[in-house]
């Protein structure tokens, strides 16, 4: 969010730029990103469009200053917010404002931060519970795998998103975990497949409930 807001900074006066990011980009799509709408500001009218799935960007709509709290809620829903402005002379000449969805933001900090502290030489997998995300299951998975790629996030072995709910079993009302394993395909180190089996094994399977032992291949730790 911060690398978009700094891109499109540079503006003529009396212009404003607000993009609204509808997923979080990556670094490729945040270049794209910013050409777009700084194209669209430098006609100097007022304009709004829809980039490639990726952002709603309106030009030269609002005035220098004045932001409109809540704009586009009903296409990305809670977001996060920040913006830069410039005053002259005491009032507004220009301001650049970038929103992004909260729940997709969490999610590509909590992976980020947990990959900083992995290490080096051991496979790891990041377990990051949704449990206050309903939302997550659905739609974190696509987000999380553009966020693995092969000079980022590369200690990251898999993330498994894994939350949990009370629910009626055949024995009885029990704790069901639900899980969803990413393996990471540009991975230092992969997981073993066993032990990624295991944790999809937990899916559906109230807590308590013996899962049996993986059959691991010879030599494997």
């Amino acid at each position: 969010m911060r690398a978009l807001c700094d891109a499109i900074s540079e503006l003529p006066a009396q212009a404003t730029i607000e993009v609204s990011l509808l997923r979080v980009p990556d670094e490729g799509e945040v270049a794209a990103i910013a050409e777009r709408a700084l194209e669209l500001v430098r006609h100097g009218q007022p304009i709004e469009e829809e980039f490639r799935e990726l952002a709603i960007i309106g030009a030269n709509r609002a005035s220098p200053g004045i932001v409109e709290v809540g704009r586009y809620h009903e296409r990305i829903g809670p977001a996060l917010a920040m913006a830069r402005s410039v005053i002259t002379g005491g009032k507004p000449e220009k301001h650049a404002l970038v929103r992004v969805p909260a729940s997709d933001f969490r999610a590509v900090e909590a992976l980020e931060h947990e990959a900083k502290q992995l290490p080096k030489s051991a496979s790891a997998i990041v377990m990051l519970g949704v449990n206050s995300v309903p939302s997550a299951m659905k739609y974190w998975p696509a987000l999380l795998l553009r966020r693995f790629q092969p000079t980022l996030n590369t200690r990251v072995s898999a993330t498994c998103l894994f939350m949990a709910a009370s629910s009626l079993t055949p024995v009885g009302e029990g704790t069901v975990p639900e899980t969803k394993v990413l393996a990471n395909p540009h991975a230092a180190l992969p997981a073993p497949n066993w032990l990624l089996e295991q944790l999809e094994r937990t899916r559906g399977k109230p807590f308590g409930t013996e899962l049996g032992e993986p059959m691991r291949p010879a030599g494997s730790g």
